[in-house]
């Protein structure tokens, strides 16, 4: 399972994502949305394809991301976001109760994506059977519960972040 064609493509985009943000490359504001937007989208589609898998032996990541780097990444994403942060959305847009109008924070979104796929590839890294057998079940759980959420927000604000002017 590990070694999957959906398992490996998943591998390729969260790695594309990961090196992207931490490349810290100086284009501006639209290109970086442009590029963060693509990078969003193939992850998304990856990330449906993952098979459903339950680790015999879970393995968790032994030393988190170190904070200073962690804290230049989210500085990096800030700076190329400049005015195309916040959004306005539904939290739950299928529950029909769910009324109320919430804002969204790219900063957030990004960085959350980005810290969920390098914890997982970091395990996924270890290179032990049970170690990659964790990381893919930490990805498709982390998708549906967490990041999934941010990912789809981000492209949609993104979306329109990169439509302004062109009207």
């Amino acid at each position: 399972m590990q070694n999957s064609i959906d398992v490996f493509n998943f591998i390729t985009a969260a790695t594309s994502y990961c090196a992207y943000i931490e490349n810290y490359q100086t284009q501006n504001d639209k290109e970086f949305l442009s590029v963060i937007q693509a990078k969003l989208l193939a992850l998304y589609q990856a990330a449906h394809k993952l098979p459903d898998t339950y680790p015999q032996d879970y393995i968790e990541l032994q030393k988190d991301i170190d904070h200073v780097t962690l804290e230049r990444t989210i500085s990096f994403i800030a700076e190329r976001l400049m005015d195309n942060r916040y959004y306005l959305h539904l939290f739950n847009p299928a529950d029909e109760s769910d009324k109320d109008i919430c804002y969204g924070d790219l900063l957030d979104d990004i960085g959350d994506i980005y810290k969920d796929l390098k914890r997982s590839l970091l395990i996924f890294g270890l290179g032990a059977d049970a170690a990659k057998e964790s990381a893919i079940w930490e990805f498709k759980f982390t998708f549906n519960h967490h990041w999934g959420d941010h990912c789809i927000n981000a492209i949609y604000a993104s979306h329109y972040f990169l439509s302004k002017g062109t009207e």
